[in-house]
Order: C-alpha cells, then sequence, then structure tokens
C-alpha cells in the first residue's frame, strides 16, 4: 500500500542538516507539489521540480505577505482650513 501524502511529506521534512520545515510548511509545499503534478497531466519522474517549484511558489507569496505587512501605510496630509466633520 502506497504511503499518503501527509506520510510521504513527513518523511521527506524531517531535519536535514542546518534547514528544518515545519510540518504546516512542508504539508503546504506537499500539497502544492501535488497539485502541479496533476496539473501536468500526473505524469511521473518530475517529483524533485515539482517539489522546488512548489517551495519556489510558497516562499514567494510568503515574502509578498511579508512585505505587506511591514511596509507603512501613506500618511495623509489634511489641508489647513479643511473642516472635520463628527458623524453622530
Amino acid at each position: 500500500m502506497r504511503a499518503s501524502p501527509a506520510e510521504e511529506a513527513d518523511k521527506i521534512c524531517r531535519p536535514r542538516g542546518a534547514f528544518l520545515m515545519t510540518n504546516s510548511g512542508c504539508e503546504d509545499v506537499a500539497r502544492r507539489a501535488y497539485e502541479l503534478f496533476l496539473a501536468r497531466g500526473a505524469g511521473h519522474g518530475l517529483d524533485l521540480e515539482d517539489w522546488l517549484e512548489a517551495e519556489r511558489q510558497l516562499t514567494a507569496t510568503t515574502a509578498t505577505s511579508a512585505r505587506r505587512r511591514t511596509v507603512p501605510a501613506k500618511a495623509t496630509k489634511r489641508r489647513s482650513g479643511a473642516r472635520q466633520t463628527q458623524a453622530t
């Protein structure tokens, strides 16, 4: 019986040298790699390429999200003399 994608991900994501991926991150990569595999028509032999592409995509998505959280919103200048109204 073949192992489930989650079980396969657990084997792959165990600590390797200095790099350790969290289980949730590893599962996300495994899920995305499987989606890429299916999108290619489920052809075998490109599992490493699918995995690396999934990591690249998820890393880019995470980096973009992190940048959005750390970039301060632009301050809006108020014109002098402009009246402020208060909602009642």
